[in-house]
């Protein structure tokens, strides 16, 4: 199955945590999308132009002229890049763009523009290419760049990625040794959040149900602080802490707790009606199937699964 991704403090940022629905195994995921997630979609219909695949192109035009008469070298290199993340332009020139602004920032020693250049390459490759291992290049390349320069934040970001890029990639005990890299950063709770989530996943893919349901508990703290300090819950937020309950849910199945995972099933029920969110309610609800499944009470366990 298609792991989870979370790019926790970056301008693009990439999210999924896993959900079980079966003893002991994750059949389907609850996609989820944060905070100042950059989004690559484009829309086919049949016989016309879609009118915002217009307005991108009308983009590209602008900076493609701006590109012609720049004011500094800074200014250059920040065109490339903005050119880089534009929907419309194929993989290949977005990763020309991102390039040549690496070359040209390497060639005025700006470090924050050679950071920014590695980091949307390395984001193009990961989600346009799947190619996760030239992606960890660039971030591999960051992170030395941030240990060098003493930047604690974006070494954490740097180590994170590369994390991510082990974890889709199979090596799920290397991508765990850097999220504790990470981790061990202090890195704030917005980016601790998404790296215990991922930590959870990664650590579930070995067998290490224990560990798994540390991460996800950490996670879920740190998720129930955010909403707390929030005067309106963010509807972000609260399938965040939902998919967070979903999975601890799935863990203490897993780990022969049926009551303890329905405690958690019960109180996604209550987030799902307050939110109305039929797709949550069934989940939960097909949760607590799988808790009557795990004690043996099949009649009860059909009759939730076939209501």
């Amino acid at each position: 199955m298609n792991r989870l991704i979370w790019f926790s403090n970056s301008s693009t940022k990439y999210y999924r945590f896993s959900i079980f629905h079966n003893l002991g195994q994750i059949n389907n995921t609850l996609s989820m999308v944060c905070w100042r997630f950059v989004v690559f979609t484009g829309f086919l219909i049949v016989s016309f132009i879609p009118v915002h695949l217009c307005g991108q192109n009308a983009k590209i035009d602008s900076l493609k002229v701006i590109l012609q008469h720049p004011t500094s070298d800074t200014d250059k290199i920040n065109t490339l890049l903005a050119l880089a993340t534009i929907e419309g332009s194929s993989t290949i020139d977005k990763i020309k763009y991102g390039n040549d602004a690496k070359l040209l920032a390497e060639k005025i020693s700006w470090t924050n523009g050679i950071f920014k250049a590695n980091d949307q390459v390395g984001n193009i490759y990961f989600t346009e290419e799947k190619d996760y291992v030239t992606a960890s290049r660039f971030f591999q390349a960051n992170m030395v760049a941030s240990q060098n320069s003493k930047n604690i934040g974006d070494e954490a970001s740097s180590l994170e990625k590369i994390a991510i890029c082990y974890q889709n990639l199979g090596q799920h005990k290397k991508a765990i040794e850097y999220y504790d890299k990470s981790l061990s950063l202090k890195p704030g709770p917005d980016m601790e959040m998404g790296i215990l989530g991922n930590m959870g996943d990664a650590y579930i893919s070995i067998g290490d149900f224990p560990h798994a349901l540390s991460s996800y508990i950490s996670s879920l703290k740190l998720s129930e602080n955010t909403l707390a300090s929030k005067k309106t819950a963010d509807v972000q937020d609260t399938f965040q802490k939902a998919t967070l309950l979903l999975n601890i849910g799935g863990i203490y199945i897993s780990m022969g707790q049926p009551d303890k995972a329905a405690e958690n099933y019960n109180q996604i029920i209550n987030i799902s009606r307050a939110i109305k969110s039929k797709y949550l309610e069934m989940l939960a609800l097909n949760g607590i199937a799988n808790t009557y499944k795990a004690k043996k009470d099949y009649t009860k366990a059909i009759e939730i699964y076939t209501a």
